[in-house]
């Protein structure tokens, strides 16, 4: 690791050798250092420089390579960032790198700065974004490596960090302690049911199977309701009447219509190319490298209304255009189920969240992907804080696979995200019982020790059907929670929120 001094010294070495390959273009603009070339540049140059080059230029000081994002939700974390803070000298390194983030923070010209800015641990710069002024020779990268070699340090902004680094450490340790005594539930929510690709062809075979045996018309035990992601529906419109309307989605990307184009601004690269919307405001004709923009259309379908079948006819015929239509998917996309669940306690939401995630598994096979950002997993915490005996409370985390937020302030439902952008609408359909089921059974007093023995989704079917929920039939109450009479006999229940 280098010390502060080397830090400062190579942070203006860098960026020399950035300002020396600096050129413009033919409009005398700056053109963008590549990632690959910085990345070079760095590990021939600078190998003991602690940054990470992607889409941003990020320098982590003395925390570069240990995982502190997770420091809260892993024991494993939390005892790496014990051991490491404990020691003397990296205690010293982290007080002083913390205070230079401090002194970062605090600098009018890095406020002022588009595209740079810092956190508690790093200070990173947007490789895919110019300076405001044309004129401007340095990059974000140039300017974040400057700005290091040039901060000063007060005694305020020592003891500062000094005081945030004694806060972390009895952080931490309360972290190890109390992930220690409680590291049974961890056990049995991460020893569900897994296997080799034998294992996960057979889960396909199942899946083929059961859906199959997905009834045609039959009545839900409790309303629920879908939303289909595409990033390039083709113009494809849902059937009038159908119960679906169409709407946008900015998060999502067409990866087959954007081939051609060579724009590297943000609205480009993040999103569909339009460059009547970039943010750079280039109109000029090379603006995307002589080829047109796309012309994709993003599109989310979603479902009007509480769903009161367990098959929506309407989404199959949308399924089926958008197969017609050679509507793209990609991993920009997905699939969300929304089962109301308003009418569940915080514990029996709890039980939702832990029988999920121990068969997290085998909802990896139906879902088609796992741990991606849309959708991370279930954190433990989370599971334990909502099933324990006093004072249980939910954690709102839209990112996971399966988000409570609507629980605490909005329709009411529990939204399970991790299914993957597809057309199928059996698999949707299928993946829409088995979630509606977890909910529908802890309600029914369910708990994760009925789901103990499940290996693969024969067995899940069986566990659900132990709490009067089948395939063939749900054993729908005479009142259908989230249904428009359900609403009138409503006793709202209290989620608390951490």
């Amino acid at each position: 690791m280098i010390t502060f001094s080397e830090l400062r010294e190579q942070s203006l070495a860098f960026y020399e050798k950035l300002k020396e390959i600096r050129i413009k273009d033919e409009h005398d603009q700056y053109v963008h250092n590549g990632v690959i070339e910085l990345q070079e540049m760095q590990q021939e140059h600078f190998p003991d420089f602690p940054v990470e080059i992607n889409t941003n230029f990020i320098v982590s000081g003395p925390l570069f390579g240990l995982s502190y994002a997770n420091w809260e939700y892993s024991l494993e974390a939390s005892e790496e960032g014990l051991k490491f803070l404990e020691i003397p000298e990296n205690r010293l390194k982290t007080i002083i790198w913390w205070s230079m983030i401090r002194a970062f923070a605090r600098n009018n010209e890095a406020q002022s700065r588009y595209g740079v800015d810092s956190n508690t641990n790093v200070i990173y710069g947007r490789m895919s974004t110019s300076s405001a002024n044309a004129e401007d020779d340095e990059s974000n990268a140039m300017f974040v490596l400057r700005m290091i070699s040039e901060l000063k340090v007060t005694k305020d902004m020592m003891q500062d960090a000094t005081r945030y680094y004694q806060r972390l450490i009895h952080q931490l340790r309360n972290n190890v302690s109390r992930q220690r005594e409680s590291s049974g539930i961890e056990k049995i929510l991460e020893s569900g049911p897994s296997g080799d690709r034998d294992w996960k062809r057979e889960m396909e075979v199942q899946i083929v199977e059961l859906q199959k045996q997905l009834p045609s018309n039959s009545l839900a035990s409790r309303t629920w309701g879908f939303e289909i992601e595409s990033p390039d529906c083709k113009g494809v419109e849902p059937l009038t009447g159908s119960g679906i309307e169409k709407g946008d989605d900015g998060s999502l990307r067409s990866y087959e219509a954007n081939d051609d184009c060579e724009c590297d601004c943000r609205e480009c690269m993040y999103h569909e190319c339009d460059c009547d919307n970039c943010d750079m405001y280039n109109d000029s004709p090379d603006h995307c490298g002589d080829n047109s923009c796309s012309t994709a259309e993003s599109a989310e379908y979603r479902s009007t209304g509480g769903i009161q079948r367990s098959k929506h006819n309407g989404m199959y015929d949308l399924c089926k255009k958008l197969i017609d239509e050679d509507a793209e998917m990609n991993d920009t996309a997905g699939t969300h189920i929304h089962v109301y669940g308003q009418d569940l306690t915080t514990h029996q939401v709890g039980q939702v969240l832990a029988i999920y995630k121990r068969l997290e598994n085998l909802f990896d096979v139906i879902c088609g992907r796992s741990n991606t950002g849309y959708a991370r997993p279930i954190v433990v915490d989370h599971v334990r804080n909502a099933i324990r005996k006093s004072n249980p409370v939910l954690e709102a985390d839209k990112p996971r696979a399966v988000n409570v937020s609507q629980l605490l302030g909005g329709r009411g439902t529990i939204e399970f995200r991790q299914m993957d952008c597809n057309y199928n609408a059996d698999r949707i359909t299928l993946f829409a019982w088995l979630v509606r089921g977890l909910v529908t059974a802890a309600k029914r007093g369910a708990t994760i020790a009925a789901f103990a023995s499940v290996t693969n989704y024969y067995d899940l079917v069986v566990a659900l059907g132990k709490f009067n929920y089948f395939l063939a039939n749900e054993t729908p109450e005479l009142v259908v929670p989230g249904s428009k009479v359900d609403m009138n006999v409503l006793q709202t229940v209290s989620h608390n929120r951490a």
